[in-house]
């Protein structure tokens, strides 16, 4: 019989055809893999261009608002931010005009942000404001406004307020005195939503070499004279003055004066201060300013009734002559009982306080002629736009002030147009 033909080789054929198969089958992998990493490398590098465009957008906004300069726009970019431009009438290196809310005055920002080979530019329009709602109200209080008008010999302490009021304690809109009084005048509560006052921030940048301190009283009157009508002045001080924890400890005799001149002083006062007798602001009407900034002091007299400790004692009273504006991060306290004449009559026409707890106590007795009287106009920008440009108040340095708000149909993705 015929042997049957050899089937040796059949087994390494069929090897072989196996392992090309896998091989196949490998470098497809391979070569899908890669394309799916290449794929995903891609999306982050198009997702982060993405977000380092928009962190630079609001880069840009942040520098525009702290320096009003439009030629700020390309300045300390963050990283992954190739360029940047902000365009105002046709203009990226003229100051800002944030009073245009016309289409006209729309800045229109472009940021080109690059990661990795992907490049990716957007572009939106912003209608420039100006958000201007601290220093508007005659109280802002982070604690409460706490009003005595009635003591405990039944002596009637008259105060009478014009201008609205903002205080953010949870327990009561305004509390009126220790036994409920009403106040007379026209001075609707506004809710809260008060900020705490920036105050050791605000006397740290401008309590530099160099600024001016006030002399010791000349016949009881703080000189802080400024001219002319336009200018602004820091003081601070005077030395030595200091008492029971204040850094201003001014108990010399009545008749105090505090004198401006024509132009704004601002007072920083970091360990606060107290008034024993009656202190008069003096300068010229309407156009000199006086704003007094101070920190809060140990002394806890008014903190059961404003929950913050010191900071601003007039214990004789306040009267001014120009508009006054008092911060503190404790409690700004004016009270009128001693050495309060017969016919003791206090007059603030323009008067804005922004404190950790605000406190006020009117002269006492029955007299009409006797009364503390606080007003804020309601038309008050001719005073207060000036402070706000310059930064001169509390809580708006930088881009406190100064908003952007997006017109609507104006962002989008201008990469394949970006040019720089």
């Amino acid at each position: 019989m015929p042997k049957p033909p050899s089937e040796s080789g059949f087994v390494l054929v069929g090897v072989i055809m196996f392992v090309l198969a896998l091989t196949i089958l490998g470098l497809s992998l391979f070569s899908l893999s890669g394309y799916e990493a290449q794929f995903l490398g891609d999306s982050m590098n198009q997702s982060q261009a993405f977000y380092d465009a928009m962190s630079g957008m609001d880069r840009v906004k942040f520098g525009l608002a702290a320096t009003g300069k439009l030629s700020e726009a390309g300045d300390h970019l963050p990283p992954g931010v190739v360029a940047a431009r902000a365009i105002q009438y046709g203009d990226s290196t003229a100051n800002v005009v944030w009073s245009d809310q016309t289409s006209a005055g729309y800045i229109t920002i472009r940021v080109l942000a690059q990661h990795g080979t992907v490049s990716k530019a957007l572009e939106a329009s912003f209608s420039p404001n100006q958000v201007r709602t601290l220093y508007h109200e005659l109280l802002a209080t982070t604690g409460r406004a706490a009003v005595d008008t009635l003591d405990v010999n039944s002596y009637k302490h008259t105060c009478a307020w014009v201008g609205t009021v903002r205080q953010n304690d949870a327990d009561a809109l305004v509390w009126f005195g220790f036994h409920g009084d009403s106040i007379p005048g026209n001075h609707p509560f506004l809710g809260g939503g008060v900020p705490a006052p920036e105050v050791t921030d605000f006397i740290n940048t401008y309590d530099q070499p160099g600024i001016s301190t006030v002399p010791h009283p000349s016949a009881n009157r703080f000189d802080l004279s400024v001219l002319p009508p336009d200018e602004f002045k820091f003081f601070k001080g005077p030395v030595g003055m200091g008492g029971d924890g204040y850094g201003l400890d001014e108990d010399s005799g009545p008749g105090v004066k505090i004198d401006v001149g024509a132009g704004t002083a601002i007072w920083l006062l970091r360990d606060g201060a107290y008034f024993e007798d009656d202190v008069t602001v003096t300068g010229l009407p309407w156009l000199g300013r006086l704003i007094i900034v101070a920190g809060s002091t140990s002394d806890a007299t008014f903190k059961p009734e404003t929950h913050a400790k010191t900071g601003l004692w007039f214990n004789g009273g306040l009267s001014s002559q120009v508009p006054v504006i008092l911060v503190s991060s404790g409690t700004v306290a004016i009270s009128q009982v001693a050495h309060a004449a017969a016919d003791a009559k206090m007059n603030l026409p323009y008067l804005s306080i922004f404190a950790g707890g605000i406190f006020l106590r009117g002269p006492n007795g029955t007299d009409p002629n006797r009364g503390m009287n606080l007003y804020h106009p309601s038309d008050q920008d001719a005073v207060l736009d000036p402070m706000y440009d310059k930064g001169l108040l509390p809580n708006t340095i930088g881009g406190h002030s100064k908003a952007f708000v997006l017109v609507p149909g104006s962002w989008q993705d201008v990469t394949a147009a970006f040019s720089h």
